[in-house]
């Protein structure tokens, strides 16, 4: 296995801490054999709007504590991708990188896919091979091991510890004051694809 490996929980849109984390290792190894946990960035993102910071979150079928993440389905049936992007429209629709970004956000949305790892597994790959145009290796688990093995950095519950990163501040679209622990896609959408290593780092 590779000695720069990390491992984490799936995301959905992570934040800049998510990205600033594995950005450190060649190899990242997701967690997929984890039971899926409600009210976690596993299927929910924070963006900002006119209105102040909007929680999207991706609607799932009788998800339970008991089922494992790769096993949860996606509720395409209420249409949230298309109230997903009408809130990132109306949010960033005048940010400087919108329309550069935009086309791999959208089809990301509207592919409908059925399992939420499946999702979230697009979205990193978008992000770390075409937009930021990276060579980390995406992998998965397949097992659940409650203490990774010493060769893997183990992040699996440091993103929703994410109010201990001190971020970069950076002009944003709404508000005078900076806003923290979004989704990347407030970056993205106002500055670009800034390299990993320019995120901030971590208060101890």
């Amino acid at each position: 296995m590779d000695e720069n490996a990390c491992l984490i929980s799936t995301s959905y849109f992570p934040s800049i801490y998510y990205f600033w984390l594995i950005g450190k290792h060649s190899t990242v190894w997701i967690e997929a054999c984890e039971n899926f946990q409600k009210q976690t960035f596993r299927n929910r993102t924070y963006i900002l709007t006119a209105n102040g910071i909007e929680r999207l979150t991706v609607p799932v079928r009788r998800a339970n504590s008991k089922q494992s993440i790769a096993e949860v389905e996606i509720d395409n049936s209420v249409r949230w991708y298309a109230q997903h992007w009408r809130a990132l429209q109306s949010a960033y629709g005048k940010a400087p990188f919108f329309l550069y970004f935009r086309d791999w956000i959208h089809d990301i949305l509207f592919k409908k896919h059925t399992f939420l790892l499946e999702l979230n597994q697009d979205i990193l790959t978008t992000c770390l091979h075409q937009i930021w145009k990276t060579s980390i290796t995406i992998q998965f688990t397949t097992n659940y091991q409650k203490t990774a093995i010493p060769s893997l950095q183990d992040y699996r519950q440091a993103i929703e510890s994410v109010q201990f990163f001190k971020q970069i501040e950076y002009p944003q679209c709404f508000g005078n004051k900076f806003v923290p622990h979004l989704s990347v896609l407030d970056l993205l959408f106002c500055i670009g694809n800034l390299p990993f290593d320019k995120f901030g780092g971590k208060i101890e």
